[in-house]
């Protein structure tokens, strides 16, 4: 089943079956602080303004902030603590799974035409670290092969089109734990998915997005999506403001884990931040931060963390990243 091009954005209490796409990706919310009502939502919004991000966490975060003088554009203060790297020039990139660096043309095209090795998760395990995709040592050869290199590079000088809620007073004392999917394309990273959820975890928000460069990659691995995902999808991201700025307000309180990259994904701009990474730092210090999945497996019921398959990874990771945060509401 696919999603094609209709978003899903209806009251709490009234979304339509119909409308839900993969109705049998479900999740059991069970936990009784999980209520939707309004004194117990004003409740959830007061406790969870306690973890908000302060202005020089999010700049230490590297969450994109506002222009101080031309609208619609933003500035990243932090890019040493960036997993994006800054384009070496117009017709060079890094690529995001080996590292090397690349030609491309001026529209993007790949030019540098060879198959690109690598391993795709990052090392774990402690003393003995080994590549948690294939189980290996350090220096091993890459597990993987993929027919070209891409890139997720951002020039931090152009960073346009942004959105901003700061004179938006939509949804006063609301709060929504966010997550979106991304495809590489010739221009870089692009929106391919977004799931907003309530603090009951229900969906308020979901919608497939067509990007509007060429994907040159569905990144399947991380973003269970594949081309079939996208037949029929009309959503562009312009649409996907349009129906965020009816949700969020400046008041809103948005939750993620490593939303900074969200909010780069859907040109976001936004203060009232709670990030699960802040909220749950790594026993290491600054520097490490804990995954999501990590933090799925130690903190979430293990029924949550083997649920059904078949629905949007964000829909999964934004009811998570709710979840989380709410755990350190109690």
């Amino acid at each position: 089943m696919h999603y094609g091009n209709s978003a899903l954005f209806t009251p709490l209490e009234e979304t339509s079956p119909d409308l839900r796409p993969f109705s049998s990706y479900s999740f059991n919310v069970v936990s009784s602080y999980l209520k939707t009502d309004r004194t117990d939502a004003m409740g959830t919004y007061s406790k969870l303004l306690r973890l908000k991000l302060t202005e020089a966490q999010l700049r230490q975060q590297n969450y994109p902030r506002p222009h101080p003088s031309i609208s619609g554009k933003a500035q990243l203060h932090n890019m040493a603590n960036s997993v994006y790297k800054v384009m070496p020039s117009g017709i060079q990139r890094n690529c995001k799974r080996c590292s090397k660096v690349y030609a491309v043309g001026r529209d993007g095209t790949t030019l540098t035409k060879e198959s690109c090795s690598y391993h795709p998760y990052r090392v774990g395990g402690g003393r003995a670290p080994i590549h948690r995709c294939c189980g290996r040592g350090l220096g091993a050869p890459p597990c993987r092969v993929a027919s070209q290199h891409i890139s997720e590079d951002i020039d931090p000088n152009n960073l346009v089109g942004f959105v901003s809620t700061k004179d938006n007073h939509v949804g006063s004392e609301s709060a929504y734990a966010l997550d979106c999917e991304m495809v590489c394309t010739k221009a870089g990273l692009e929106l391919a998915a977004i799931t907003v959820v309530d603090v009951g975890c229900n969906v308020v928000y979901e919608t497939m997005v067509l990007p509007h460069n060429p994907i040159i990659d569905y990144l399947t691995e991380y973003s269970n999506l594949t081309s079939r995902d996208f037949i029929g999808v009309t959503t562009r991201i312009e649409d996907v403001h349009k129906n965020i700025l009816k949700l969020i307000g400046r008041e809103t309180i948005l939750v993620g884990h490593g939303m900074e990259h969200d909010f780069l994904a859907i040109k976001l701009l936004h203060d009232n931040v709670v990030d699960t990474i802040v909220a749950y730092p790594h026993a290491r210090g600054r520097g490490f931060r804990n995954s999501l999945s990590f933090l799925k497996e130690r903190f979430l019921p293990r029924s949550f963390t083997t649920a059904g398959r078949g629905g949007l990874k964000s829909k999964e990771d934004a009811i998570a990243v709710m979840k989380l945060a709410l755990l350190k509401c109690k």
